[in-house]
């Protein structure tokens, strides 16, 4: 027979084994906790943000309301500026139309002879409209015949003429176009 070999037993590398294995029962409640902690620790982070957005919110709204009321008086000075520019453009028509009835009122008053009397001058845009006594029909023929060389007065025409029976005189009516800056 042979003698037995000796059986060898390692009790350390047993041991070692046994100490390398970690029970999963123990790793999941670990995993669990793990996440749990992360979990609340975004939840935390999260709610954090949240209350920094609110108050970047009620900022932004608060900056809103003001842009809005300075829009609406920024229109409203848009609009005021606006009437005023449609009031001067009015205004400078008034003036050019002033200028151009002076310039009718100089233009009757340079060929009106001394003895003709004028009752009334309305004028309107392209027509003038003259009321007036005359002595007699010779001033008033001379004051027509004025009229009538005038570059400013065109189309002169008589509406009516008759003799004042109280005081002789002949009172006139004429009606004439004219054109404004034409001198």
């Amino acid at each position: 027979m042979e003698p037995a070999k000796p059986i060898y037993i390692n009790l350390l590398v047993r041991e070692q084994q046994a100490s390398r294995r970690f029970p999963t029962s123990a790793i999941i409640p670990l995993v669990l906790v793990v996440l749990t902690i992360g979990l609340w620790c975004l939840h935390g982070y999260q709610q954090k943000e949240l209350r920094a957005l609110r108050s970047l919110n009620s900022e932004m709204k608060a900056e809103l309301d003001q842009y809005k009321d300075e829009r609406f008086e920024l229109q409203s000075f848009q609009n005021l500026r606006s009437q005023i520019e449609d009031k001067q453009e009015q205004v400078n028509k008034v003036r050019q139309a002033q200028i151009h009835c002076v310039e009718a009122f100089e233009e009757i008053e340079h060929v009106l002879p001394d003895g003709l009397v004028l009752t009334g001058i309305e004028i309107n845009k392209g027509k003038v409209l003259i009321n007036g006594y005359a002595s007699d029909y010779q001033e008033m023929a001379a004051f027509i015949s004025g009229l009538r060389k005038s570059r400013l007065l065109q189309n002169i025409m008589f509406i009516s003429s008759n003799i004042d029976e109280d005081s002789g005189e002949v009172c006139f009516k004429a009606e004439m176009g004219w054109e404004a800056g034409k001198k």
